[in-house]
């Protein structure tokens, strides 16, 4: 979370959701879930998903753009629910936002802290993320005793952003990408992806039921909870209405959200170019520009 002295915020304003793609479809579900009177602004770039495999600079131009369009929304906190973004840009995104800013990674380390009857950790991620060693580093220093084995997983994600995590080739795919940690007597898995606990069941099948996987989006959220609670900006008296965009397949991305959410959503298209505002055509066949502004989406 961001450190530097807080502008006024206002508890009536939303909660930014920020990701690679669909990944963080497991922070907002875990929004609806512990702050269900909040409202959620989701923007995933699944147009240029995979973030895993890009370089540094390439991540960090992107979550330049994605932070432009948060600018455009009444938010009072920002979740970067992607992994990748936060290990190599969540500083940037703190410089250049005026709200809150909370990363995914630090809250999974924690649920790893609490886990006090393991010794041998596993952390699945990103080429980028597992590059940039920052959960093997801050778990070590959280814990020096433990042993930590980590694996770049980028098949991962296509499986989740193409709907077929579900199928007999997600199960055949992490199966056979998990196979250097069969022998490693693991006693707990960091899921280090946002996308990965869409395939909990083909990770939990092919590690086995008594390793414990260890997912970082309740802990994230409640840590959000916290801060709102004791800044007394929890909306207590609100029915909110959530808003999704992606910059990619608007049906998949629609589809998938839903599956995993269990309502019924209306996605948006958003034009991640820099100083344009997005006006595109929804699934539910209005358009974006003019029902954000009529609803009052966009600041000013």
């Amino acid at each position: 979370m961001t450190s530097y002295l807080m502008p006024k915020l206002n508890a009536h304003a939303g909660i930014g959701i920020i990701d690679s793609g669909l990944g963080g479809i497991t922070v907002a579900r875990e929004v609806f879930k512990q702050l269900p009177q909040e409202t959620v602004y989701y923007l995933g770039d699944a147009k240029r998903c995979p973030y895993g495999p890009r370089t540094k600079a390439e991540i960090i131009s992107f979550a330049r753009e994605l932070v432009q369009m948060l600018n455009l929304m009444p938010l009072k906190a920002v979740l970067v629910a992607c992994n990748t973004i936060t290990a190599i840009a969540l500083e940037m995104i703190k410089k250049s936002l005026t709200v809150p800013v909370f990363g995914v990674v630090n809250p999974g380390i924690r649920v790893v802290g609490q886990q006090l009857d393991i010794s041998r950790v596993g952390v699945l991620g990103t080429k980028a993320t597992i590059a940039s060693n920052v959960y093997a580093k801050r778990i070590t220093q959280l814990r020096n005793s433990l042993k930590v084995f980590s694996l770049a997983c980028d098949s991962f994600v296509p499986l989740v952003e193409s709907g077929a995590h579900r199928t007999q080739r997600a199960l055949d795919v992490v199966g056979e990408q998990l196979q250097s940690f069969l022998d490693l007597k693991l006693n707990a898995v960091v899921l280090g992806c946002t996308h990965y606990p869409l395939l909990s069941n083909a990770i939990r099948v092919t590690l086995g039921k008594d390793v414990l996987l260890i997912n970082s989006a309740e802990e994230i959220v409640r840590e959000l909870k916290s801060f709102l609670k004791q800044l007394n900006l929890k909306n207590t008296n609100h029915k909110p209405r959530h808003y999704f965009f992606t910059t990619g397949d608007l049906q998949l991305f629609q589809s998938i959200a839903e599956e995993w959410l269990s309502c019924s959503l209306t996605v948006y298209e958003a034009a991640l170019i820099k100083d344009l505002f997005p006006v595109k055509k929804s699934v539910a066949g209005g358009y974006l520009g003019g029902m954000l502004r009529a609803t009052g989406v966009v600041k000013g």
